[in-house]
């Protein structure tokens, strides 16, 4: 069977549409999108089928050169996905998933103060052109809305380099996430 290469992170994150129920999913890799899809199929009386082939599948059908069958052995050349396409894909996929409400000031301020000190801190903007007005603007609007103010570090905050997420975005966001190589004092991994 054909699946994802492994080693590419997809160009539009990990999501999936159940064809059964039409749910959109947005998870952190393969395993987690999978899992997501299985609990819900359960809860609604679904039957489950084979979450994860379905998911390699439609991504293979949508993205046919991101995939190969792992049997065989293909030498391909491949570009990387930039931090800026990461950052990108990641503020759609956060938007697509139905924002909740920013976490409060004080909680942000605190992460962001992390976020600030964290070696991970990497500059993205150059890599990405004109997609940066629509992120800083998708951002303000969100903050505005909640009635929130930007962190006292927004202007020191990058890209996480670890997790692909813009970082003065990121601080106001309640999202779950796996470990990525972060380092140990990242508040995503403080409970």
């Amino acid at each position: 069977m054909v699946q994802p290469n492994p080693a590419l992170y997809p160009p539009l994150g990990y999501v999936f549409t159940d064809p059964q129920s039409g749910q959109d999913f947005v998870g952190t890799d393969w395993d987690d999108l999978a899992q997501q899809i299985e609990n819900y199929r359960r809860a609604n009386g679904l039957p489950v089928g084979k979450p994860l082939e379905e998911c390699h599948r439609d991504y293979c059908r949508r993205h046919p050169r991101f995939c190969a069958d792992p049997r065989r052995r293909v030498s391909v050349s491949v570009s990387s996905t930039s931090l800026g396409q990461r950052v990108v894909a990641w503020v759609a996929r956060l938007f697509a998933a139905a924002m909740p409400l920013p976490v409060d000031q004080q909680t942000a301020e605190a992460r962001a103060a992390i976020c600030a000190r964290c070696p991970q801190q990497t500059e993205w903007r150059a890599s990405c052109g004109c997609s940066i007005a629509a992120v800083k603007s998708m951002k303000r609007e969100w903050l505005r809305s909640a009635k929130r103010k930007p962190t006292k570090k927004t202007e020191e905050l990058k890209a996480c380099g670890a997790l692909g997420e813009e970082c003065s975005f990121s601080v106001w966001a309640e999202q779950k996430v796996k470990d990525t190589g972060q380092p140990r004092s990242c508040w995503r991994l403080v409970k």
